[in-house]
């Protein structure tokens, strides 16, 4: 039976189901007809109705056709993306099991913040991810607000040791939990064909500003590494970059010259290269975490762990390998680089610039604090209040990379149509 041009693509897509990819074989098809019937009539044997018929019936049977672009373009699902997070969630509750026994009531706590987490990556997963790129603005300016807020006091904010806390009913909001609405911004801007480093740099000092009079450095340095890599991944004046990078070390560094560092600041500094000179203050933690590295076995053992402070937080891999020992710890380790590794790999396979930029700020919103946590907890690293992506306890360590992770699996599974068609 011969078919025109409409009555071919009709009847092909009813074998697609992705409404998405409707469009774009719809597209494509049209395109090859309309070549072919150019061609045809060329030839000036056929008539125009004759030779889109004839062009119809050279793409092939519509079932076959339908079915191999429905393959083609069907939502994907990175298995192995999904392996890896629900193995770390497994690893992320050993170390509560153990501080569930020492402090008490933090297991049903792990339980909430972990199925928080696994509700936003399900989420995530199947909402579209494009729907977020106009609402950059919106997400950075909300950054700013809750920053601003936080950073001054305006609000039911309290300080706890130094720091600033926002109270919302029963959440605590820190001020790293507005970083992902900054990656979301700086995304949105870095997407745009218009995207250029000197306004990159403007929007990046105001929270920069923030972070500081909040004094939450860990956080300061997260979000620079943020804009800072995905600024290096668009290729943003790279020159300038890494003057600005130089010009920076070499302010702090005159500033060091011509004002010092306070006595305490120094034995902070020195404790970390001289921790037995300072055993009794900045010193101790040092030497008690060698001692507890130093005593492991490839299985573990338990001890008291009440002399090691935040070991449940910020030096919770330092517990994990103490209480299971080498051979567990070294393939947590593991698990959670590879998620690291998965992030680049999955970043090679996107064609799309806003699923790029948000894979890249969640890589470097992920792999910092890993990294610094893992050398931190072997010394090689000063010690600063800094969490393990998951294995942490408490909301941000799950909820927020839960959170980055849930929108890598959104962009992976439309990596087939994004960039073709605009989103609904």
């Amino acid at each position: 039976m011969k078919m025109d041009k409409t009555e071919y693509l009709a009847y092909v897509e009813q074998f697609i189901k992705n409404k998405e990819a409707k469009q774009i074989v719809s597209k494509e098809l049209t395109y090859h007809i309309e070549q072919e019937k150019r061609r045809l009539m060329q030839s000036g044997k056929l008539s125009e109705e004759e030779s889109e018929q004839e062009a119809v019936q050279q793409m092939g049977s519509p079932v076959e056709v339908g079915k191999h672009f429905n393959q083609m373009y069907r939502p994907r699902t990175d298995w192995w993306m999904i392996a890896l997070l629900i193995i770390s969630i497994g690893f992320s509750f050993l170390p509560v099991l153990v501080f569930d026994q020492e402090i008490g009531n933090l297991l049903v706590s792990k339980y909430f913040y972990t199925l928080m987490g696994v509700v936003m990556v399900a989420t995530l997963f199947f909402f579209d991810y494009r729907k977020l790129q106009k609402w950059g603005w919106v997400f950075y300016g909300a950054g700013c607000v809750g920053m601003y807020c936080l950073a001054y006091g305006y609000g039911p904010v309290i300080h706890v040791m130094g720091t600033p806390i926002m109270q919302a009913g029963p959440l605590s909001v820190r001020a790293i939990y507005f970083l992902p609405l900054f990656i979301l911004g700086f995304s949105s801007l870095f997407a745009s064909p218009k995207a250029k480093l000197w306004k990159g740099l403007v929007l990046v000092t105001i929270p920069s500003y923030f972070y500081l009079n909040a004094a939450d450095f860990s956080s300061l340095v997260i979000l620079l590494v943020v804009f800072f890599t995905m600024a290096w991944y668009r290729n943003l004046n790279r020159k300038a970059m890494l003057g600005l990078i130089a010009g920076g070390i070499a302010a702090i560094a005159v500033r060091l010259w011509v004002a010092p560092l306070h006595s305490y600041q120094l034995e902070r500094f020195y404790s970390f290269l001289r921790p037995q000179d300072y055993a009794e203050s900045q010193g101790y933690t040092y030497l008690k975490v060698q001692e507890m590295l130093s005593e492991t076995g490839w299985f573990g053992h338990s001890g008291n762990l009440e002399d090691l402070p935040s070991g449940h937080t910020d030096f919770v891999l330092v517990s994990l390998i103490y209480n299971y020992g080498w051979v567990v710890s070294i393939l947590t380790i593991l698990v959670l680089l590879s998620l690291m590794a998965r992030l680049v790999a999955v970043n090679t396979k996107i064609n799309d610039t806003f699923g790029n930029m948000l894979i890249i700020g969640g890589l470097a919103f992920y792999s910092f604090p890993l990294l610094y946590q893992v050398l931190m907890s072997f010394g090689l690293l000063p010690f600063i209040g800094i969490s393990l992506p998951f294995l942490s306890y408490g909301l941000h360590p799950m909820v927020l990379h839960a959170i980055v992770f849930g929108l890598v699996l959104s962009v992976y599974r439309r990596k087939d149509v994004a960039g073709k068609v605009p989103a609904n």
